[in-house]
């Protein structure tokens, strides 16, 4: 978020309070889940799981999740079309794109033999995932039967999971290592994750991808390892491993550390010694993936030495790691055993003697030059060279002796030796040759010291040579032509009208793939003469790219003949690229020098070429006059999205618009996630009121769309139109047609547009729409305009493309829903509270006598009892249950009897039905449907609505945001915002507040301590303190202190934990009871069986009704530290404000007379615990700034999610967040918690996420 300056007065700055009252069980799971695990029921068996795999969840196997089935039966079994589904009832099928080795034509691939193991991979599915943690994984067969299930409290990364053998019903357990394909190595041999550890002993060198040999191959060919001792010590390797991400190792053994014996000394590593450990033809393969892979070196002691990760190879080529850290990087050439090479771009030009001119790939390879594949020297000296005995080296370690049988024959020299200023050409006749598309070239001398280095990375195709790009450490690129034995031909320098046309900065999928993919750039020959524009380069900061006729795809020369247009493909050479994610601006230079033309952008959109913004095919009409104007979000002269792209061609030039503009907007829909609603939300509907045709290409959907400008310049075209089965985009008279938004920016979200124009083609306004914000908001609805009223009406239904519904012609009956619903409602008191709550969401006063409650249940059969006796007042509820005594312990509201409202009472099924209320019509006014309930029933669409989460009891599920606002789509969604638990808060006050005169932020460790001593002696009349943990003598006594002067002083603390260490547990009785002896108000937070939270983790305290303090850290020394002393990152803050202490003490007063708090007894506690003696604190104090301010109160559970979501999503450049955990698969409810996906979209429309996350806890599940 930008961080704005404190300015008086003005009410500017947003303080986001969060108060964490009594947490839900799901936000911090430190005790495991009520394992619901099953034994399973068949033969085919769910056998491992990988939750949490190094690297990213959803890569390509062998990366990424992954689930493993085990075959204990005595015949095959086809497991097509099975699924897998978790608890947030996503799906996996096995099919080709999730079974490891599926292939239609060999059924033992997608059946499982007697003994055998099948891999199911997500394989980048983005609609499922397997959690990290709290999730249970359960399969099906093809008839939808439960097969297995299998649940787990946690993972580690890198940590498979497999049956607990002790009890086939407890949660999952971490295995050994993971075997993905075999069978375990052994239950609960896991640790919880990987252990790393300092290593004198690191991986040096690898070799991932064998050339000429095999993988597998002996040694000294296959793949191999090389291993180093940075230390001063030697090293015992005895018990040491390897072992990479699917889990494959290779043991330093004597078959696999080279020069191991059975004598225990072979297996030393010395100081600055390296040693190689291969493959050494010990398996059918090879173990090392040549893409991405994770290896890591293994201590003996099971811990991690070292790991290093690469995304990419060569074959023959080494790796090595990289200057710059990250991924490891190729060797300059494979120096197994030895002292790597220098980098290449350590290396220099040493000597006279250099690298002239490269011809890698001949299509008459192994003969000799000049046809054959050569290198060039050339002595740039004042003296003769004699060449016998230097040498090259390639990437590849192949050596090539410079000596008569190498060196070409030339009368004018020794048969060795080069003359100053003459050339001789090295020839490859031999075995070796030089690789055609990628490869480092290495001149040494005689005494095998560096001369001279060439690389280049691309393949230009064959009889291409090539010569030192611009600077000496770029990658070669093409000459002119060959010219072995002679200078370098330079090509005649060249000037032309020759303009950049087009760009395609972001292309579809990877940027750096090949034509006709990736990036590319457009050029046309403006004038009237032929233009050469071999040698000219396109130049932009830190990045060069050569013209020749190897990058342009579609001619064999470099010659533009008048008017020609060309298309330079960049082929993903790293010598160029476009920026996408940031400004840019690339230019022409030609041949000699002189920069002709330049193109420039702010924006971009993946798979949309960008032009000049002042041509007609952008929409600027012929004069390029209705080009954008500058704004603060791009420049006046950035290159804008065009109607269409046309690479290769010359872009087209359009008259002036004079067509009808004939056009209203019928129907808007801005809102909508579900799959049934069509077209898919955002859409206009558009009509021709006129007498003549409006052909629609080319029209503009426009809008001031900040976040990336070029989302709102939406040009018409067939795509767009909903239903349209051809390329017509002419819409006749008096018909209507829908245009889908290829970018859903119309809405009400902070960083939609509430505002659309529509421009014809030339980019004159015609119309402009501009709903008020409840037409932006209702989700999943239609709007449309009233010309009549004057004002935006909601439609009854949608109608895409065709006439709207009249709504004078309808009857009502929408006024009263279901708001709420509990089904099970048991407790140590009742075990019949189960209720459903009927909200009047109307303006008058609804009587309900002769209505009707129905129940179907799932098989169909059904009760009805009629309502006598109801009355629900405007804008009010009211909760009918069967224990109404028992429910009023526990809810507050209007709360009545089925028995005294209704015929007969409603039991609602635990296991699942349909509830439906019944107009004296006989219409269905409203309906749900949950669990097992039949989804068929009237009134109701989709999937019935399940429990947000498991093993958790007497659930209340609300409709809409479970205060007032709901959404009536008939559909399980509905009921997805919020959700409770009986006896929780569900507060629905106004959180917001502007009477603050003075905040003070305080930041941990500097800061705290005084301020709250200072702080606390303050208070005049009253101080309720909220926290998790007191363990401060000096607050403890100030607190004392405050009620011997007359304050009264209310605390409230968590309850010890049976899982808190002793110490924990002991002090926090030890505080609270001398606060109880000295006369406090004292209480315990989860004393009672039926408390709905887990823990109090409050920081918060009121003083006098008029301050607030709020922190991230408890009453301790390790949060508010003396001084000198180490302490936690902490955040805190006090407020002066009347409304914000009203709303807290609010919501305080909830909990304080709530059953779950209970007061502290009187007897003292029998641990041996001694408070140690308050110190005199003379510290510093933080900052206080005064002014007028004002903000919002976010009280977890009840609205931090989504508060917390609102301000993500307000967030224009940054957000800085400082945690103790961020759990990318935190749960929310039915789906990804909110606050992740709004990180996530923050992020993606460009907004910086700066995180700083607490280190204590990264081996744990919180990547």
């Amino acid at each position: 978020m930008s961080r704005r300056c404190l300015m008086r007065i003005e009410s500017i700055f947003l303080l986001a309070l969060m108060i964490l009252v009594p947490l839900t069980p799901l936000v911090e799971p430190v005790e495991a889940t009520n394992a619901r695990s099953q034994p399973c029921g068949g033969s085919i068996c769910i056998n491992e799981v990988m939750p949490n795999p190094n690297g990213y969840d959803d890569a390509v196997w062998p990366n990424g999740e992954w689930l493993e089935l085990y075959n204990s039966g005595t015949s095959s079994v086809d497991v097509r079309n099975w699924y897998f589904s978790n608890k947030a009832a996503k799906t996996l099928y096995l099919d080709s794109a999730s079974i490891v080795g599926y292939d239609a034509t060999n059924a033992s691939t997608y059946t499982i033999a007697p003994g055998d193991y099948m891999i199911v991979a997500r394989n980048g599915a983005s609609n499922f995932y397997v959690a990290n943690s709290n999730d249970w994984m359960t399969l099906y067969d093809a008839s939808n039967s439960w097969i297995d299930e299998a649940t787990w409290n946690s993972s580690s990364s890198g940590v498979s999971l497999e049956e607990d053998p002790s009890n086939a019903f407890n949660d999952w357990i971490p295995t050994s290592n993971p075997t993905p394909g075999s069978s375990n190595t052994g239950g609960g041999g896991g640790t919880g994750g990987p252990t790393y550890v300092q290593s004198d002993v690191i991986i040096n060198e690898v070799m991932a991808d064998a050339w000429p040999s095999y993988d597998n191959s002996s040694w000294p060919g296959g793949e191999w390892v090389e291993i180093y001792n940075n230390g001063s010590s030697t090293m015992n390797l005895t018990g040491y491993w390897l072992q990479d991400l699917a889990g494959n190792m290779i043991m330093l053994d004597e078959n696999h550390l080279i020069g191991a014996t059975a004598n225990p000394d072979t297996f030393h590593i010395h100081p600055q010694e390296t040693r190689v450990v291969a493959v050494n033809a010990s398996t059918n393969s090879g173990v090392l993936n040549n893409g991405q892979e994770t290896l890591r070196l293994y201590l003996a002691n099971g811990s991690i030495g070292d790991e290093v990760v690469w995304n990419s190879n060569q074959p023959g080529f080494s790796l090595e790691a990289s200057a710059t850290g990250g991924m490891w990087q190729y060797s300059t050439y494979p120096t197994p055993n030895a002292t790597n090479a220098p980098t290449l771009a350590e290396i220099t030009a040493a000597g006279d003697v250099k690298i002239e001119e490269i011809f890698p790939y001949s299509t008459a390879d192994a003969t000799s030059a000049p046809d054959g594949e050569w290198i060039e020297l050339y002595n740039d000296g004042t003296a003769s060279v004699d060449l016998n005995g230097w040498s090259f080296i390639d990437g590849m370690g192949n050596i090539t002796y410079l000596d008569p049988g190498s060196i070409v024959v030339n009368s004018s020299q020794g048969s060795t030796t080069i003359d100053a200023g003459e050339r001789r050409l090295v020839e490859f006749t031999g075995d070796t040759r030089l690789w055609d598309n990628h490869n480092h070239i290495i001149l040494r001398d005689a005494s095998e010291s560096i001369v001279d280095m060439a690389y280049y990375s691309t393949n230009y195709g064959a009889n291409v040579s090539l010569i030192r790009g611009l600077n000496y450490h770029d990658p070669w690129t093409p000459s002119v032509t060959p010219s072995p034995g002679q200078p370098n031909p330079t090509p005649t320098p060249t000037t032309g009208d020759v303009h950049i046309t087009e760009v395609l900065p972001d292309a579809v999928g990877s940027d750096s793939a090949s034509y006709p993919n990736g990036e590319w750039i457009e050029i046309q020959n403006m004038g009237n003469d032929e233009v050469d524009v071999a040698g000219w380069r396109f130049t932009a900061a830190g990045r060069t790219l050569i013209l020749h006729q190897y990058n342009m795809p579609m001619k064999s020369d470099a010659v533009l003949q008048a008017g020609e247009t060309v298309l330079i493909a960049l082929n993903g050479t790293s010598q160029f690229y476009m920026k996408h994610t940031t400004p840019d601006q690339i230019f022409l230079y030609d041949g000699n020098g002189v920069a002709v033309h330049s193109a420039q952008w702010t924006h971009t959109l993946e798979g949309v070429s960008l032009i000049n913004n002042t041509e007609t095919h952008a929409g600027a009409g012929p004069s390029g006059t209705n080009a954008p104007s500058s704004t603060t979000t791009w420049n006046a002269n950035d290159w804008l999205n065009s109607a269409w792209a046309t690479p290769g061609e010359t872009n087209p030039i359009w008259p002036a618009y004079a067509e009808s503009e004939s056009l209203i907007v019928t129907e808007i829909a801005t809102s909508c996630d579900l799959p049934s609603f069509q077209p898919e939300a955002d859409w206009i509907e558009l009509y021709n009121d006129g007498t003549s045709d409006v052909n629609l290409s080319r029209w503009i959907v426009s809008a001031d769309y900040t976040s990336n400008p070029l989302m709102g310049r939406q040009f018409i075209d067939s795509s767009m139109l909903w239903q349209s089965t051809q390329s017509n985009t002419v819409l006749a008279p008096m018909n209507r047609v829908v245009v889908e938004l290829q970018h859903d920016i119309f809405g009400p979200n902070l960083e939609d547009v509430s505002s659309l124009n529509l421009l014809n083609p030339d980019g004159e306004l015609v119309l402009t729409i501009a709903p008020p914000a409840s037409s932006l908001t209702t989700n999943c609805a239609t709007y449309g305009y009233n010309s009549t009223n004057d004002e935006w009406v909601e439609f009854m239904w949608p109608t895409p493309g065709t006439p709207e519904p009249d709504e004078s012609t309808m009857t009502s009956i929408e006024d009263i829903k279901f708001s709420s619903i509990m089904w099970d409602g048991v407790s140590s008191i009742s075990t019949e509270m189960e209720f459903f709550e009927l909200t009047n969401i109307g303006t008058e006063a609804a009587i309900l006598n002769g209505w009707t409650v129905r129940r179907i249940a799932s098989d169909g059969t059904s009760f009805e009892s009629e309502i006598t006796n109801l009355q629900i007042n405007a804008s009010s509820s009211v909760k009918l249950s069967n224990d109404v005594a028992a429910l009023e312990l526990f809810e507050d509201g209007d709360l009545l009897d089925m028995g005294s409202a209704m015929e007969n009472p409603i039991f609602l099924l635990d296991s699942g039905m349909a509830l439906q209320l019944i107009h004296p019509t006989g219409l269905v006014a409203d309906t749900i449907v949950y669990k097992n309930g039949p989804v068929n029933s009237e009134g109701w669409e989709g999937v019935s609505l399940s429990e947000p989460v498991s093993g958790i009891d007497n659930l209340i599920l609300y409709r809409g945001d479970g205060c007032g606002i709901m959404t009536d789509t008939n559909q399980s969604v509905d009921w997805h915002q919020r959700w409770g638990r009986l006896g929780a808060s569900d507060f629905c006050d106004d959180v917001t507040f502007d009477d603050a005169t003075s905040i003070t932020p305080l930041i941990a460790p500097e800061y705290g301590l005084m301020d709250l001593l200072n702080w606390i002696d303050g208070a005049q009349t009253s101080l309720h303190v909220h926290l998790y943990i007191l363990q401060s003598s000096e607050l403890a006594q100030a607190l004392i202190d405050a009620h011997d002067r007359g304050v009264e002083v209310v605390v409230v603390l968590n309850e010890p934990e049976d899982w808190w260490n002793s110490n924990d547990k002991q002090a926090q009785e030890a505080y609270a009871h001398e606060l109880k002896q000295a006369g406090l108000s004292v209480h315990w937070f989860g004393g009672s069986g039926d408390d709905p939270y887990l823990y109090l983790h409050s920081k918060v305290a009121v003083r006098d009704d008029a301050s607030v303090w709020i922190g991230s850290g408890n009453w301790k020394p390790s949060s508010l530290p003396y001084d000198g002393d180490r302490g936690n990152r902490d955040w805190g803050i006090l407020v002066d404000s009347a409304q914000l202490a009203s709303n807290v003490l609010s919501n305080m007063a909830f909990d304080e007379g709530s059953m779950y708090v209970q007061a502290v007894s009187s007897t003292p506690p029998t641990n041996s615990y001694a408070i140690p003696e308050p110190q005199l604190i003379v510290q510093n104090t933080a900052q206080t700034y005064t002014g007028t301010f004002g903000g919002k109160l976010l009280t977890c559970p009840d609205d931090c999610v989504d508060g917390l979501t609102e301000m993500i999503q307000s967030a224009d450049d940054e957000i800085l967040l400082s945690l103790q955990y961020l759990d990318l698969n935190w749960k929310w409810g039915w789906g990804e918690n909110p606050v992740v996906s709004a990180l996530e979209q923050a992020a993606m429309e460009g907004v910086a996420i700066r995180l700083i996350i607490n280190g204590a806890y990264l081996d744990e599940d919180i990547q």
